[in-house]
């Protein structure tokens, strides 16, 4: 299950999940063997992550009275200009923000390594009170990644800007502990660049190897509701944008206006583990959506696991929402808890399923409940606008508990579960933990 909300990054980090790290070479029946009952071997939370947390002195300062006149190296000499500081950082470098408010800003062209990333960050003890803003919804994106590689952000606040973060062609980036609030459109967007004078076609290198861990994302849409994603990976209105290996866990994702997560075709070698979703509205798809527009894209390779989505609700009566809805192959939807949708279906799979060799998805060993009647699990359930009525995946189903018994899962009542399981489920280890069976 994933952490209680107050729980810190460092001490959510060292939860333990059973889960088969996933790789581009395996299909996922090769992933999820029957193994029986003999005992498995506990992996971390964080298996199939792609960067390793650096926690080093600060060697660069920014502070809003700071002078861009100083050399930065010490707080006393600080800059005033996060893109002065950028600006004469080198690998290795720590920049560390004091407390107070920062326009947007870019990290452009950065090329740092593994064992010497550039890490940006607020200063020890001003976690969240470094605050990037805009003062409106309309316009800029708190902080840009762009064609850099290494580059971390840690505890920065983020608010009133079109967009919170976006990382665009750019490897083994780290967002960590962020709080983005009251944004435009999305809260974090990963993606490949494409050519500003041609939106359909990408250039540069796809983004990969990015890690989106403990985060807070909530209130977005303002300005769009319908490009107010949590986090959305990739690129909807046109083909080919190969964003892959992206890690995307223990995030708490609530009040948005639309998917919470959201996977386009094309994207590949996703894990999304963990993370809490809380009240989220939509006129269609899900919180969690994978590849449900209609490109035949390649294998997308993703697991799903461990998450909890309560309160995501459709906007209009006509129109289908999902805790987890699926549209693209191949992939794992494995012990999620999902309770409290409303206009759909816990989990759903549509007809969108445009390519051969991505059809298979294994969905096994979640808990899905609704008190208002709404159907556990729906397969093959329409098309999104799409026009594709009839490409199906290949879905195999095991184990999963639902108050409807709906495709051979095991039907529960209210009081085979230790509770509470109304409203948030909250049984003291946050949204969610009443869903816990009772031992009989």
């Amino acid at each position: 299950m994933p952490p209680d909300s107050k729980s810190t990054t460092t001490e959510r980090a060292t939860e333990r999940a059973t889960t088969p790290h996933i790789t581009p070479e395996t299909t996922p029946g090769e992933r999820v063997p029957d193994q029986g009952t003999e005992e498995q071997p506990e992996r971390s939370v964080m298996d199939g992550s792609h960067t390793v947390r650096i926690d080093e002195p600060c060697t660069l300062y920014v502070a809003n009275d700071g002078n861009n006149a100083r050399d930065g190296r010490t707080r006393e000499g600080a800059l005033k200009s996060p893109t002065r500081a950028i600006w004469r950082a080198k690998p290795g470098d720590v920049i560390c923000f004091a407390r107070g408010s920062y326009k947007p800003f870019a990290i452009m062209n950065f090329e740092a390594t593994a064992e010497k990333p550039l890490v940006l960050r607020a200063l020890p003890g001003d976690e969240h009170q470094v605050v990037i803003s805009q003062r409106s919804h309309q316009y800029g994106i708190g902080i840009r990644v762009g064609r850099s590689e290494h580059v971390h952000l840690y505890g920065f606040g983020i608010e009133r800007v079109q967009s919170g973060v976006t990382v665009a062609g750019s490897a083994h980036v780290r967002i960590e502990d962020l709080s983005i609030r009251s944004v435009g459109q999305a809260g974090i967007y990963v993606k490949q660049e494409y050519d500003s004078k041609d939106h359909d076609r990408h250039e540069g290198i796809p983004s990969h190897h990015v890690d989106i861990i403990g985060n807070t994302i909530e209130d977005t849409g303002n300005l769009t509701a319908r490009y107010g994603e949590g986090v959305y990976v990739g690129s909807g209105g046109r083909q080919g944008d190969k964003t892959h290996d992206v890690f995307i866990a223990l995030n708490r994702i609530s009040d948005v206006r639309a998917e919470a997560i959201d996977l386009k075709p094309w994207t590949s070698n996703l894990i999304v583990r963990g993370n809490v979703i809380l009240r989220g509205s939509h006129f269609f798809h899900g919180a969690i959506s994978v590849g449900v527009q209609a490109f035949d894209g390649p294998s997308a390779n993703f697991l799903i696991e461990d998450n909890r989505i309560y309160g995501y609700e459709a906007l209009k009566e006509d129109e289908k929402v999902a805790g987890i809805c699926v549209g693209h192959g191949n992939g794992v939807v494995r012990r999620n808890t999902i309770w409290g949708i409303r206009g759909g279906s816990g989990i759903r799979t549509t007809t969108t399923f445009l390519n051969p060799e991505a059809l298979d998805v294994l969905i096994e060993e979640n808990t899905i409940w609704s008190a208002t009647g709404e159907p556990s699990i729906t397969l093959h359930d329409g098309d999104e606008r799409t026009g594709v009525p009839d490409k199906n995946g290949n879905i195999t189903l095991r184990d999963n508990l639902t108050h409807d018994g709906l495709l051979g899962s095991r039907i529960l009542k209210q009081e085979d579960f230790v509770g509470p399981i109304s409203e948030l489920a909250d049984a003291g280890d946050g949204p969610g933990s009443g869903f816990v069976l009772r031992s009989h």
